[in-house]
């Protein structure tokens, strides 16, 4: 069983991968947007995934000598953890923080070929570059700090992850009702498209269709009731652009939230594709 102060330092090890972790991708998406970003889920300057994936290959994979198995290992190591990451983030926030759905090779969008490859020559610097230098740092600190230094620095993650997550815990409901705005949304426009019946009788519908399907519906009113005189046209309601769901969704936001969204550009609510998708279908069909 390790000791006291082996556990403080595991944890030390832990901080220092998530630090790293978070200097790496902060400094890739901050080049990417030209601007700063705090690449993180939480404020403090440090990634868990990091830090949780480099200290499962380095209890894990310690005893693997070979570099191109502890590449394989380490890169399915790590996609393991980000699976799961990405699961139950989606289980508790009702949202996919990222998606790989339309990158080759993804497993349901949450890992992807490339990220392996990326995670298997991160594990290598891990235990080859990095673990030495960590390791001779650690080894700085007198024996008699290193669990107050340890517990310190659980006292402020577990704080930041507290205090993230009361600024969060409105964030599920207001992603569920970007979904929700969207449906009634486009059920209001599909009840304005004429019936089967009527569509049946217009001329160069197919025209018209391709109108309606880009999201000129109104259009596709006109030129129905000018190929249709003898059928009531419908008239359309009012209906909230997808400029103003967003910017009623951007006005609800707090701090934390508006953060978290700057930090996760592709964060979408679940299921909000498919619906998209299924809606679009539904439309598709109603021309034929």
């Amino acid at each position: 069983m390790p000791s006291l102060n082996g556990i403080a330092s595991l944890w030390i090890l832990f901080m220092m991968y998530s630090f790293a972790g978070w200097c790496c991708e902060s400094t890739a998406c901050s080049y990417r947007q030209r601007k700063f970003v705090n690449r993180g889920f939480l404020n403090g300057p440090y990634l868990p995934i990091y830090g949780s994936g480099s200290l499962a290959a380095i209890v894990l994979l310690k005893d693997v000598q070979n570099p191109v198995l502890l590449f394989l290992l380490g890169g399915l190591l790590t996609c393991t953890i980000e699976y799961l990451t990405s699961y139950v983030m989606e289980r508790i926030y009702h949202a996919r923080w990222w998606d790989y759905s339309k990158r080759p090779l993804n497993l349901h969008g949450r890992v992807w070929i490339g990220g392996f490859f990326e995670f298997g020559v991160g594990i290598l610097c891990v235990m080859y570059l990095a673990l030495p230098g960590f390791t001779y740092l650690i080894g700085q600190i007198p024996d008699a700090l290193l669990v107050p230094v340890a517990v310190v620095l659980l006292a402020i993650f577990l704080s930041d992850l507290a205090v993230t997550n009361i600024g969060l815990k409105r964030f599920r409901a207001k992603l569920d009702s970007i979904l929700v705005d969207l449906k009634d949304r486009m059920s209001t426009l599909r009840e304005s498209v004429p019936s089967r019946a009527d569509l049946a009788q217009a001329v160069g519908w197919e025209r018209v269709r391709d109108w309606s399907l880009s999201g000129h519906i109104s259009d596709a009113m006109e030129r129905i009731g000018e190929q249709m005189p003898s059928v009531p046209r419908p008239t359309m309601p009012q209906i909230p652009s997808l400029e103003e769901i967003g910017e009623k969704f951007s006005h609800a936001l707090n701090g934390q939230e508006r953060r978290v969204v700057r930090a996760f550009p592709h964060i979408e609510p679940v299921d909000y594709q498919s619906y998209v998708d299924d809606l679009y279908e539904q439309l598709r069909k109603l021309g034929k």
